[in-house]
């Protein structure tokens, strides 16, 4: 929670490193990276451009 990762927040996916691990993604204006264990451990939808799934 302190990152921003609560139900509903959006994120995108900025880049992986050359390994491919950490990941960083961009919650709140702000950019966080996470090693791959610790992302999947969350639920993600992807919404298209009028916010709706899918």
């Amino acid at each position: 929670m302190l990152l921003g990762l609560v139900e509903r927040a959006e994120i995108s996916f900025l880049r992986a490193s050359l390994g491919g691990d950490p990941l960083e993604f961009r919650i709140f204006g702000s950019a966080i990276s996470l090693r791959r264990d610790q992302a999947r451990r969350f639920s993600v939808t992807r919404v298209g451009n009028d916010g709706e799934p899918g």
